[in-house]
């Protein structure tokens, strides 16, 4: 248990070393402020967790940074000493579709003209709605049909919208809003992965920080003159808590506020959704999918009923042969049932695309994030009730000692990891009273950096 040394009625209190915390905290600390951040899983990062599997490595969660050219993520990452590197899943020099109704791959030029309606599709859904579609699948139905295109031109193009949409929102399209890539911010460029995972940007971020491991908070009691934060290993005391946990977890209540949360605080934490995205990880041998061994092919199954519409070839930045399967919605949530037949399911896809040349993985890894109880769910979405004021309501300040940050509590940037940052950035800025900017240095090299994330990046206190 914590001693009476550790109630500092000064200090800042993070609660939560995913990207928020680690960001607010940094800040604080590097503009004279006492900070502790009290995380309850035995590894700092959250959401962002790299893992060894058979030798590569592989994000969990957070994989990629949307936005190459102007993604602050990408400055962040260079500052530190971290190599970059495209990973575009649309580039059409990088892509195979695979359409299983007509058994056959699409041709280059005819996958670069979906591409670009794809593109145009996806502007047109950015702008404000005027279909009046009560959710995005049905919105999606009338932005790709409204010329009246040949069936399989039509069944091609929808289903590349709306999987994309899907995978970007974390759910089935009929549970999202309509409205959902109406909002955010877009960052130039295309997509990119920091070589080796995301968990080397981590091990920058908590470098030199107060971080106590294994401490589950219970419950929150904040007044005028301060706040004070119980856990399972003791309590704290402090002048400000920084709450940056996933929607997921403040929607199941296992924290208690006291007093309770103000009601448009919990209208927000109930109308922004949760979504519902896992992933199966393959490592291989050798890269069969690829028809140019030293070139990404990620791998479209054109398969309304799929379970996996897309493979990421992340092999170049896991460092080993690495294909990823991305499953949403119910998919997601049947994975984490039961993993097995699942995982039997991709490998048959697999199969059908490349017959008699697809080879046994060495390993498979699967995620679980909706039934981690740290999580609860993979990152915040759009259902058709969330609005603006939601995301409003979720982030403003309680009392003035209470703060919240997160990535749900971005609206221009939610699901990312680079608006979780700058949440992490403004309440830092909130706290100090004026505006602050992260910035890192270049990342001391682990003696042994697989077995360091197989380990769980334990760089903290459990005491």
């Amino acid at each position: 248990m914590e001693t009476e040394t550790d109630r500092n009625v000064d200090r800042v209190i993070v609660v939560g070393a995913g990207a928020a915390g680690l960001a607010a905290a940094r800040l604080l600390q590097s503009h004279g402020r006492d900070v502790v951040v009290l995380e309850g899983r035995t590894r700092v990062g959250g959401r962002m967790s790299t893992v060894d599997v058979d030798g590569a490595l592989v994000d969990e969660g957070a994989a990629w940074i949307d936005g190459h050219k102007t993604n602050p993520i990408v400055g962040l990452a260079g500052s530190a000493g971290l190599a970059t590197m495209r990973a575009d899943y649309v580039d059409p020099f990088r892509v195979g579709a695979f359409d299983p109704v007509r058994r056959r791959w699409l041709g280059r030029v005819e996958s670069l003209r979906h591409i670009v309606a794809i593109a145009r599709a996806t502007e047109r859904l950015s702008e404000p709605d005027t279909t009046e579609a009560t959710n995005l699948a049905e919105r999606i139905d009338r932005v790709v049909d409204r010329r009246g295109r040949a069936d399989d031109v039509r069944r091609v193009r929808r289903f590349l919208v709306r999987r994309s949409a899907e995978l970007n929102w974390a759910d089935r399209a009929d549970l999202l809003g309509a409205h959902a890539t109406e909002s955010g911010m877009v960052y130039a460029g295309r997509e990119s992965v920091i070589v080796g995972g995301y968990g080397r940007l981590v091990d920058v971020l908590a470098a030199g920080l107060d971080i106590r491991l294994e401490h589950v908070v219970e419950s929150i009691r904040y007044r005028n003159e301060g706040v004070e934060v119980v856990t399972t290993k003791g309590t704290f005391s402090g002048a400000h808590a920084i709450v940056t946990v996933p929607l997921g977890v403040l929607k199941a209540g296992t924290i208690a506020f006291d007093p309770p949360l103000p009601a448009a605080k919990v209208a927000a934490i109930e109308g922004i959704g949760v979504g519902r995205l896992e992933k199966i990880i393959f490592r291989f041998d050798e890269p069969f999918w690829r028809t140019n061994p030293t070139r990404a092919r990620n791998l479209y199954n054109i398969d309304d009923d799929t379970p996996c519409p897309i493979f990421f070839d992340l092999s170049a930045g896991a460092g080993r042969p690495t294909l990823v399967a991305l499953l949403t919605g119910d998919h997601g949530t049947r994975l984490v049932g039961d993993p097995e037949p699942m995982i039997a399911q991709a490998l048959a896809i697999l199969e059908t695309m490349f017959p008699g040349r697809v080879t046994k993985p060495t390993a498979a890894h699967t995620t679980a994030w909706q039934l981690d109880p740290l999580a609860l769910g993979s990152y915040s979405t759009v259902r058709p009730e969330t609005s603006e004021k939601h995301f409003a309501d979720l982030l403003a300040p309680v009392a003035s000692r209470l703060l919240f940050a997160g990535e749900a509590t971005n609206v221009l940037r939610s699901g990312y990891v680079d608006g979780a940052v700058d949440s992490g950035v403004r309440e830092a800025s909130r706290i100090l009273g004026h505006d602050v900017k992260l910035e890192l240095v270049r990342a001391p090299l682990h003696e042994n950096r697989r077995e360091a994330y197989a380990h769980g990046h334990v760089a903290a206190r459990r005491d």
